[in-house]
């Protein structure tokens, strides 16, 4: 075929159709540097040739040179698509491929058109420049975001993006449009799995036979927890107490594994000892309802919410009489088919209880719980038993102020406020656990952006699969600062119990109301919580640098170590010191005491729904 084409571009060397079809055929063969040689004769006829260009994008793109292969493709992109935000959201599609994330971002921007707003592109672009830290390009999608939120509210001739109401936690949005975003992806999932399962399968609703059984009052209720995580550590770790806790004559266990892809033999083995296991991964959201409706289970626990990988719309399909929210996601369902959840009266109070639709099962003390207290005691020993600043490469006399949240809940603001605070403080450095080359990268410079050096800015890895030393070696830091829009939850958790005091941010949602809520399963006052950023900033600068106490003040303390080799304030260590004596009596680390009142809860309100068919608020201290 070439040497056929070669023939005729000898007997016509100027047709330009000729010369087109060589670029492309010697591309497509490999042939890479005949093509480009090809490809430059059109461009002396033709400077804009769609086919020579895209050839050429093409060639650049093979060898990563991504802005070259922009170039190149955006001129012949330009003559196919006619709307220029259809353009730019496929020239950041390529960029993405190319490897190039600041490419792909800049396009994006200029991808309005509501289409390209609702792709899944957009989401996994999101979750990308949220996980790098890009602060510049999440303000701005972040806009993008709120639009088509917005939009959806008015208009519902086209869907949220999956995932729209979940990246909304981690972005700074007013609550009013979270809300929303949350209530309409828990309708749009709804309408669609009920229009879906009733056209294949002629359903309407499910029945529910076991509330005709005379023995209802008597026999155990039968709960099932339903996840996709199973096999992960954060729900093994939460998940654990409360099983092994259950009563077992009064509860019969399910436990419904919804994702194939987290598997943990070890961890579901354990899980099977305290109850029945179902692998459910393999049937679409109607099986997998139908499937715990016929076993007839009472009350269906949701362990996901609306985050990442969800499968929500099995709850939409209503499979058991009730359906509760527990402990993983900081935010309400706003669902129809959700009718509790279970928090507490920090998390919820009067100014944002119309922010939650469900009925609350209000815990007498925080509604978090995890295991530590049982599984990592190393936090109690000595301190020279424990992991010291010398082994972890860390300077022995500054102050340090911790910052070991995920990365994206790590905002703007925070960042920010974290080094204002590091600038009023002299002697000290900020630590954070180093996740990516990108998110390192932000964080310098920031760092050089507030004049602090690189030399008082420390990354520590974490060890992969090693829980028990990761939360055991956090005690060497002073202070740990807890982020500002979404506080930390199983971080905040490792701190306090590794003995590390959190410095943390109450405001007005659910998810920044978490560290308030620990402190209050600890018995604290507000010490260590801030409710404004000037406030958060000033008790950070006064713990660290405040009145450090007299000789003896330090005494007092009773422990020498507490005393004379930590840094910061006397009121510092004094809170260090009720925190590590404190930690393995309070009930956010007894999770024994904590099943005990969420049975009470649940018990209760399923008394109510079995008596009365009544779903209401429900305050667990109030109860027998």
């Amino acid at each position: 075929m070439l040497l056929y084409l070669n023939d005729l571009h000898l007997q016509s060397p100027h047709n330009i159709n000729i010369l087109s079809y060589l670029t492309e055929i010697s591309f497509y063969k490999g042939l890479y540097k005949q093509s480009i040689d090809w490809a430059e004769k059109i461009f002396k006829y033709d400077k804009r040739n769609e086919i020579a260009h895209l050839t050429m994008g093409s060639l650049f793109y093979q060898y990563r040179n991504c802005k070259q292969a922009d170039y190149h493709y955006s001129i012949a992109l330009d003559r196919q698509l006619s709307d220029p935000r259809k353009l730019s959201m496929k020239l950041s599609q390529l960029a993405h491929e190319c490897n190039d994330f600041i490419l792909s971002y800049d396009h994006v921007l200029n991808a309005t058109d509501i289409e390209s707003l609702q792709s899944s592109y957009q989401t996994e672009l999101m979750i990308k420049a949220i996980e790098s830290l890009n602060y510049n390009y999440t303000t701005k999608l972040n806009y993008n975001l709120q639009k088509l939120i917005i939009y959806n509210n008015v208009s519902k001739s086209f869907q949220l993006p999956e995932y729209a109401s979940w990246l909304s936690l981690f972005l700074d949005i007013p609550a009013e449009i979270r809300y929303i975003a949350h209530q309409n992806y828990a309708n749009q999932v709804q309408i669609d799995s009920m229009r879906w399962a009733n056209e294949f399968f002629g359903f309407t609703k499910f029945v529910y036979n076991q509330l005709k059984d005379k023995r209802i009052y008597n026999r155990k209720i039968k709960i099932g927890y339903a996840t996709p995580d199973f096999g992960k550590n954060a729900i093994h770790d939460q998940l654990t107490p409360i099983i092994i806790f259950h009563d077992k004559n009064s509860f019969e266990l399910h436990f419904f594994h919804l994702n194939r892809g987290y598997l943990n033999s070890e961890q579901i083995q354990h899980i099977k000892q305290f109850g029945t296991y179902h692998e459910l991964y393999s049937l679409n959201d109607y099986e997998a309802a139908t499937y715990i409706n016929n076993i007839e289970i009472d009350i269906l626990i949701n362990l996901k919410g609306q985050s990442y990988n969800n499968r929500m719309a099995i709850f939409a399909f209503k499979p058991a009489p009730l359906q509760i929210g527990l402990l993983i996601y900081p935010h309400s369902s706003v669902s129809n088919f959700i009718q509790y959840v279970i928090a507490d009266k920090i998390i919820v109070n009067k100014d944002n209880r119309k922010m939650i639709k469900e009925k609350i099962i209000f815990m007498p003390d925080s509604y978090f719980e995890i295991q530590h207290k049982y599984q990592i005691r190393e936090v109690l020993w000595s301190n020279s038993q424990r992991p010291s600043r010398q082994s972890l490469g860390l300077p022995k006399d500054k102050f340090i102020f911790a910052v070991f949240s995920q990365l994206f809940q790590i905002d703007n603001l925070s960042l920010n406020t974290w080094f204002e605070i590091k600038n009023q403080v002299p002697d000290s450095i900020l630590l954070f656990n180093y996740y990516s080359k990108e998110s390192q990268q932000a964080i310098i410079e920031k760092a050089n952006f507030y004049n602090v050096s690189l030399q008082e800015v420390y990354f520590i890895t974490q060890i992969q699969d090693d829980v028990k030393t990761n939360v055991n070696r956090l005690h060497v830091a002073d202070l740990a600062l807890d982020t500002i829009n979404l506080n930390a939850r199983m971080v905040n958790a490792d701190c306090l119990w590794s003995g590390l005091p959190v410095l943390t941010y109450q405001g007005l949602d659910w998810g920044n109301r978490v560290g308030a809520s620990f402190y209050y399963g600890l018995g604290f006052k507000d010490e260590l919580i801030a409710h404004s950023i000037q406030e958060y900033i000033d008790k950070a600068v006064e713990l660290a640098t405040g009145y450090a106490g007299s000789y003896d003040d330090l005494k007092s303390l009773q422990d020498s170590y507490l005393a004379f080799k930590r840094n910061g304030s006397f009121q510092l260590k004094q809170l260090r010191q009720r925190l590590e004596s404190d930690r393995d009596e309070e009930s956010l680390f007894d999770s024994e005491k904590w099943t005990k009142n969420y049975e009470k809860g649940i018990k209760e309100a399923w008394r109510l729904y079995i008596k009365y068919r009544k779903v209401e608020d429900i305050d667990v201290s109030y109860l027998p």
